[in-house]
This record gives structure tokens, C-alpha cells and sequence, in this order.
């Protein structure tokens, strides 16, 4: 399954063979982890082998729980799609893998992932995606400061927004 998944990484049964394997403690976290940074240097906008990193991850996690997970890999994920951004920039899979990690961190960490953002936005000012990423993760710390008031000035903005428009096609 390497070798088919070295040429085409959307080969699904490929991928759900390796999932078996990894079940069954023949593959481990660190084998399928540097397959797919392999494969991300030749097919880095492969959907299929985000989301078996993030099937991977979550296996991992529910094992060990996310506390160890990201004391033992979270700042390689994030060192992973910073390397995979620059040389592909506009990617939406190393994107929305970012994106998807958010959901497990800390408020600190994501105060130091809205600093790391500013870094990557001021070195790639053309390059909307991080602009997207920031915007996401001031959405994030909204809600962990504030569950309540994020949504319902979530709605409020909504709501708004429909009106405003509302308003200017009379």
C-alpha cells in the first residue's frame, strides 16, 4: 500500500488497509506520520491523506488522550503545515488541518498560535489564507473567553448582515 500511495494518494483502499494495519499495531503513529510527510512533498493537496492524518491523530488521542497527544506532536502538526504552506501556498487542506487542531487547544495555545499567525502574515502579505487562519482563531478565543456572548453576537451579526442587505436592494 506505500508504494500505491507514494503514486496516488486518493487510492481509498490503500489508505483503509494501512488503518487496519495500524489498528492491529502493525503500523505504528510514527511509521503512518512519516509516510505522509513523505507523501505531502510530492502530493501535499492530497484530501485523502489529510484526512487519514487526522484519523491517525484521533486514534492516538482517544488512546492516550489529547494532553499527551499535543505534548508529544502538536508542535510537529504545526511545524508540518508551516513547511507544507510555504512551499504550496493557498493550501487548503494544510489550512483546514491547522484550522482543525484549534478545536483542541488550550487558550494559551491559541494565543501563541494568533502570534505565530502574525508572523506568517507579515512574511506572506499576499497569501489570504493566513488572513483567514487569524480570522478563525479570533473567532476561537471569542468563544473559549465567552461561549455565551460568541454566540449570540454570532447571531446578532447574522442577523444584521441579512437586514443590511435587506435594506440596500429596497
Amino acid at each position: 500500500s506505500r508504494a500505491i500511495l507514494l503514486i496516488n494518494p486518493e487510492a481509498y483502499t490503500a489508505w483503509n488497509a494501512r488503518k487496519k494495519l495500524f489498528l492491529q499495531k502493525i503500523l505504528t503513529l510514527h511509521q503512518e506520520l512519516s509516510l505522509l510527510n513523505l507523501i505531502f512533498t510530492k502530493h501535499p493537496k492530497s484530501g485523502e491523506a489529510w484526512a487519514h492524518r487526522r484519523w491517525l491523530i484521533r486514534q492516538d488521542a482517544s488512546e492516550r488522550g489529547w494532553e499527551a497527544y499535543k505534548r508529544s506532536h502538536l508542535e510537529d502538526e504545526f511545524n508540518i503545515c508551516d513547511r507544507i504552506a510555504e512551499t504550496y501556498p493557498k493550501n487548503y487542506y494544510t489550512w483546514s488541518h491547522r484550522r482543525w487542531l484549534l478545536v483542541h487547544l488550550s487558550q494559551e495555545e491559541v494565543t501563541d498560535e494568533f502570534l505565530r499567525s502574525e508572523r506568517w502574515i507579515k512574511s506572506h502579505p499576499s497569501d489570504f489564507s493566513g488572513f483567514h487562519h487569524r480570522l478563525n482563531l479570533a473567532y476561537h478565543q471569542l468563544e473559549l473567553r465567552d461561549p455565551l456572548f460568541f454566540r449570540t453576537s454570532q447571531k446578532s451579526c447574522l442577523f444584521l448582515s441579512c437586514h443590511s442587505s435587506d435594506t440596500t436592494r429596497a
